[in-house]
């Protein structure tokens, strides 16, 4: 599994046996990674991509709306 947890190729990779086992997503492109969204559409995410916006992209539940100007 990975999470939006922890950013875009954070070298934290909390590895434990419980539960909160969350690796973060990574790549091996230097500031980002690329990112296939629900549309089909293929897109790079840079690692200085603000957080909140970041986690945001990871879920409908907020209802957000975010433009590719975002990330």
């Amino acid at each position: 599994m990975r999470s939006t947890k922890w950013p875009v190729n954070s070298n934290l990779v909390p590895i434990s046996s419980g539960e909160n086992n969350e690796v973060p997503f990574t790549s091996g492109h230097a500031g980002g990674a690329n990112f296939v969204f629900a549309d089909g559409h293929v897109d790079f995410v840079k690692d200085t991509i603000d957080m909140a916006t970041y986690q945001a992209l990871s879920t409908i539940n907020g209802g957000e709306a975010i433009s590719s100007d975002d990330y």
